[in-house]
């Protein structure tokens, strides 16, 4: 799925999607990922992202969406991705 809007993506589990969980700790960040079903909340104040995602999902996550960060954020999102899985990056490195 291609979204360059919020008009266009809706709400991800709208779309299909199973479970969302967001990586973030700023409110309004917060609040939009909320807006887009996000359920699950993660943040680097609680412990290594990696370990907290592979922890609750058992393993790892078959998609992943990056929306902001660096290149960090690129490793971690290969990290968290089970193989065979796909990333999206709609942020600029």
């Amino acid at each position: 799925m291609t979204c360059r809007t919020y008009d266009n993506c809706g709400r991800g589990t709208e779309k299909g999607a199973g479970r969302l969980i967001a990586v973030g700790m700023q409110k309004a960040s917060i609040e939009a990922a909320k807006v887009y079903g996000a359920i699950d909340i993660v943040s680097y104040k609680n412990g290594d992202i990696v370990k907290q995602i592979i922890d609750m999902t058992n393993g790892g996550v078959k998609r992943t969406i990056i929306a902001g960060g660096n290149a960090e954020t690129f490793a971690q999102a290969i990290q968290i991705t089970l193989p065979m899985g796909a990333i999206a990056s709609i942020n600029f490195f």
